[in-house]
């Protein structure tokens, strides 16, 4: 039944939305899955994308099955070449009770693409707050969250390695960052403080894009937790264009995490032991949602044009006046 109410939600999600072709990751932003590319979408774009996540766990607790959903919904806004705004909202997260569960939090982030950057390598730094917009927090099978505001930072890198092995056209990235889950004690080295980590790569196949990744929150302050027990997972998923432009995403978490026996604070629970993830990407018209920064960049475009236009106009006129020379020269030697 809920399954159903899920696929619902996707069909009127998808009936609003236009054709697509940005890759971006679960909270918004350039990117894979959970893993953020340095680099920025191209300004004026509007890209909404959608992720349901699901999996099923024996539970001897209970009936013996225990399933959790959870859907998504991504926003992602290129406000000039160097900066993009993301949110995502969780619409539906499951409590394990009702048809329909209470959504979850709410996330609003800015990526900037450093200008010191390479065509090789490139770097960005993103922010982020998290608004403590579910019902229920720290829910099982979850990462963990809080009842309070949370903010994070991030350091991107990105590795294009394609102009360097164009037989094996690889992009590598990786994420650092810290995340506070109290605004409100900001930098008090609380037990709930963690640290982000993100790395992976993808190859293009043909049509798609394979990507592997490791993401973790890793608490820090908090003695009684060993790296083990923190949420993780390696993620491996293929991306590819379909139908009408539409990027489909297929993803396969493998939980990393081991259970914890002594957590008087109950910080760390069950996470995951693996979910299955499918996703839908789309673009809006950047024309539509044009303003200051797609009208500087067309103007560009088009002075790049002229620019080009001339320089082909003056090499056919220089090799007209070449060939009428070699012509002189060669009635003059016949003569």
């Amino acid at each position: 039944m809920k399954s159903t109410y899920l696929f619902i939600l996707i069909v009127i999600f998808l009936s609003v939305a236009p054709p697509s072709t940005a890759q971006t990751t679960m909270f918004g932003g350039r990117g894979m899955l959970r893993v953020f590319s340095a680099e920025s979408v191209q300004p004026g774009s509007f890209t909404l994308n959608s992720f349901l996540l699901t999996f099923v766990k024996n539970d001897e607790a209970t009936t013996g099955l225990a399933k959790d959903y959870t859907f998504n919904i991504g926003l992602t806004y290129g406000i000039s070449s160097y900066l993009e705004f993301t949110s995502q909202i969780v619409a539906y997260q499951d409590d394990q009770e009702h048809i329909w569960g209470p959504p979850g939090d709410l996330q609003l982030g800015l990526k900037w693409q450093l200008p010191i950057s390479t065509s090789a390598i490139r770097t960005g730094i993103r922010g982020f707050f998290d608004f403590p917009t579910a019902q229920n927090h720290n829910v099982q099978f979850e990462p963990y969250s809080s009842e309070k505001v949370a903010w994070g930072v991030m350091g991107l890198v990105s590795f294009d390695m394609t102009n360097t092995f164009p037989l094996f056209p690889l992009k590598f990235h990786i994420n650092v960052g810290y995340m506070d889950h109290n605004i409100n004690t900001f930098f008090s080295h609380e037990l709930t403080d963690q640290l982000l980590l993100g790395t992976g790569f993808k190859i293009p196949v043909r049509s798609a894009i394979v990507y592997t990744e490791y993401t973790g929150e890793i608490f820090f302050n908090h003695n009684a937790i060993a790296f083990r027990n923190n949420s993780m997972r390696l993620t491996q998923g293929f991306k590819f264009l379909g139908p009408l432009n539409l990027i489909f995403n297929f993803a396969v978490d493998i939980g990393l995490s081991r259970d914890l026996s002594n957590d008087p604070e109950q910080i760390v629970h069950d996470y995951a032991e693996w979910k299955i993830i499918g996703g839908l990407t789309y673009q809006i018209s950047a024309g539509k949602f044009s303003g200051k920064t797609v009208k500087v960049s067309k103007r560009k475009r088009n002075k790049e044009g002229q620019e080009l236009g001339e320089k082909h106009n003056n090499r056919e006129k220089a090799e007209k006046d070449l060939k009428k020379m070699r012509e002189k020269l060669a009635g003059d030697s016949g003569n």
